[in-house]
């Protein structure tokens, strides 16, 4: 999904075989106009992206008009697991990897410090 610059409009700019897209028969080209029967005019792609991601397995409907205007027509389609990198999924060298914490420091621990440089010196 992509966002025209002068129009706004929320075009779909590319749909992968074999998802559920696809078998839906959406089209690259085909205009969102809403989701789950309320309208993205006006919105980004930042505010739809939510939207349209949802839980996966569940269905989203998706209101699509052709590259030529036309009718709105909806197009149900279940969800998918994400798969690879993309805007809401970090790839691994995005991701923070959870570590242990850190024993904590015990108090007055920084003026040990400042005691032993300043005798070193």
């Amino acid at each position: 999904l992509a966002q025209e610059r002068q129009s706004g409009k929320l075009v779909v700019s590319g749909v992968e075989a074999g998802t559920n897209a696809a078998k839906s028969g959406i089209k690259k080209g085909t205009v969102l106009c809403t989701v789950d029967g309320s309208s993205v005019q006006g919105m980004t792609l930042d505010q739809v992206r939510p939207l349209l991601l949802g839980e996966p397995h569940t269905a989203v409907v998706l209101g699509l008009r052709g590259p030529q205007g036309g009718e709105i027509q909806d197009f149900a389609v279940i969800r998918q697991v994400p798969r690879g990198p993309g805007p809401n999924r970090p790839s691994q060298q995005q991701q923070v990897p959870l570590r242990q914490p850190s024993p904590p420091i015990p108090p007055g621990h920084h003026l040990q410090q400042q005691q032993q440089q300043q005798q070193q010196q």
